[in-house]
């Protein structure tokens, strides 16, 4: 590797080996900015309108006093319902819903019932979601074991059973559900 000389810059001194008129690229810049040679483009963010802040509210609106809530009896009862591992600092990455909640494909009517949640360490949480995610339901029984088929699965039986939702893990769930009792 060639060693390239370094020359000072007339403004900060800081020694760079390429310069434009004198100055390192951050003085220069700063410099052009000054001579009005370039412009910073504004940042525009579209204003949400009133309708949108109420249909999120409406969507939303039930999950803070949710999370809140099942954070204040984790609080209370600090440990994963799967491995019962301690968890030192209970919140919201706690909470693992068992139907997802997210916007495409997921449970928007049953996101704030009170059974929709396991409690797991942070790793457990990543995991559960993942597997589920992928609907890789031979993983899910390899890695939960009991706790899968004696918390997990009567929780889905009864929240599928008041969900209103169709879409695709309903489906792969039901399926599931259906060849398990085969």
């Amino acid at each position: 590797m060639q060693n390239k000389k370094l020359y000072p810059c007339k403004e900060c001194g800081k020694l760079v080996p390429i310069r434009s008129k004198g100055l390192c690229p951050a003085c220069r810049h700063k410099q052009r900015l000054k001579n009005n040679e370039i412009k910073i483009k504004p940042y525009y963010i579209k204003p949400i309108s009133e309708k949108r802040k109420k249909q999120k509210v409406d969507e939303r609106g039930c999950l803070k006093p949710f999370f809140e809530m099942h954070i204040g009896l984790l609080q209370k009862n600090p440990y994963s319902l799967f491995s019962g591992k301690r968890i030192s600092d209970p919140n919201i990455s706690n909470i693992a819903h068992i139907l997802p909640k997210r916007k495409n494909g997921g449970f928007h009517s049953i996101q704030c019932h009170f059974d929709n949640v396991i409690y797991l360490t942070l790793q457990e949480h990543t995991t559960f979601d993942k597997l589920l995610d992928e609907r890789n339901y031979e993983k899910l029984e390899q890695t939960f074991g009991k706790f899968w088929f004696d918390t997990v699965i009567p929780k889905i039986k009864k929240l599928l059973s008041i969900a209103t939702e169709q879409n695709k893990m309903r489906l792969s769930l039901e399926e599931y559900l259906d060849n398990l009792q085969v």
